[in-house]
């Protein structure tokens, strides 16, 4: 299995205002589309010493500092897995405590201009970067292991579980200072007994080339 631990060089460390966008790697800066930096929820990073008003607002809306749970589950009967896309399963089997989906809500609900329910990948990206702080290549890995395409849109369960999702790339793939809340846990046991001799028990199971990929990565 590949080291997904060591990467292959360390790509740009990004902002809220970069975030880049699918297949565009020598793209230019992208600005805010509502031009008001200054006023966004800043990146929440060890220290928390930099957020700005509005975050300390989504932090004072009832999250508190202690570790929250976040778990990838495998079905009993892993035939259910049959045809799933990876986006489906991560709105179907990622978990997460309510505390981190009213986070995830937040910046969510910030970045869903019209109300719709949805978001697009260029909001997607904004959205996680109010929550974690990145490497151009952890957006590039979240894009690999979902295979999205650049007309998908996101709804908030889907948003919940990328968000989860983004926190196990920057555990497996730490690079320069890019980090991942420390309210947020690491994999826990009922995760690791889940995904126990996974690839025994779906010796016998057709699972998607995509979907293994990022069940692959998972385990």
């Amino acid at each position: 299995m590949k080291d997904w631990s060591r990467p292959e060089g360390a790509g740009k460390l990004l902002s809220v205002t970069d975030a880049p966008v699918r297949n565009k790697p020598n793209r230019k800066r992208n600005r805010d589309p509502d031009g008001v930096q200054n006023e966004m929820v800043t990146t929440i990073t060890h220290s928390s010493a930099q957020t700005n008003q509005q975050s300390s607002s989504i932090i004072s809306s009832g999250i508190s500092f202690s570790q929250h749970s976040m778990r990838f589950e495998l079905p009993v009967d892993l035939w259910l897995l049959k045809d799933m896309s990876p986006t489906q399963y991560l709105s179907t089997y990622c978990r997460c405590d309510d505390d981190l989906s009213m986070l995830y809500k937040a910046v969510f609900s910030q970045k869903d201009k019209d109300k719709d329910g949805l978001v697009n990948l260029k909001e997607m990206e904004h959205a996680l970067l109010l929550v974690y702080k990145l490497n151009e290549r952890h957006i590039e890995r979240l894009y690999t292991l979902t295979k999205v395409n650049e007309d998908f849109k996101v709804d908030l369960k889907l948003f919940i579980a990328l968000g989860c999702l983004m926190s196990r790339i920057l555990d497996k793939e730490p690079i320069d200072d890019a980090v991942k809340p420390n309210i947020i846990a690491m994999k826990d046991l009922l995760e690791k007994a889940d995904f126990y001799a996974l690839k025994w028990r779906a010796s016998d199971v057709e699972i998607g080339g995509d979907l293994w990929i990022l069940l692959s990565y998972l385990f």
